[in-house]
């Protein structure tokens, strides 16, 4: 008696192959939505007013640079691509210049420590930010277990 052959799902590397087409479609899609939109037209804001006060000076009202840092990790940790992660993290910025808020580099420095947290993070090691809203700082923490 012939017993019936496993379907390609539980086929080892079967769901690496899926999430390597869902990540390489998201990065395309992210990437056909910057064509129409000149990428080299992007000017400083003179201020961001919800979060930063200048472009001169690193001083920031804390919780963006945090939801940066922590989106850009946890999209990494859930499985997306880092180039992916980076990627949304960058059309998001785009969309708030369009709409008038301002394309903010400080952000995008936030964004890719996430992604760098995300990518390394472990038993041994761990990468975090802790931040002041009252003093409005940011520290970027690693911890090292041995």
């Amino acid at each position: 008696m012939n017993r019936p052959t496993p379907t390609t799902a539980g086929k080892p590397g079967y769901r690496r192959a899926i999430l390597t087409v869902i990540n390489t479609v998201t990065v395309l899609c992210l990437v056909a939505l910057l064509l129409p939109s000149p990428a080299a037209s992007f000017d400083l804001p003179d201020f961001d007013p919800w979060y930063y006060q200048s472009n001169d000076e690193w001083q920031f009202m804390v919780p963006d640079k945090a939801q940066h840092y922590y989106g850009s990790q946890l999209l990494v940790e859930g499985g997306m691509h880092p180039a992916a992660a980076l990627a949304a993290g960058f059309m998001y910025e785009v969309y708030q210049n369009e709409i008038g808020v301002g394309f903010s580099y400080k952000d995008l420095i936030a964004d890719a420590f996430g992604v760098l947290a995300g990518t390394v993070n472990s038993d041994k090691f761990y990468l975090f930010m802790d931040y002041s809203t009252r003093d409005e700082f940011v520290k970027l923490n690693a911890v090292l277990t041995f």
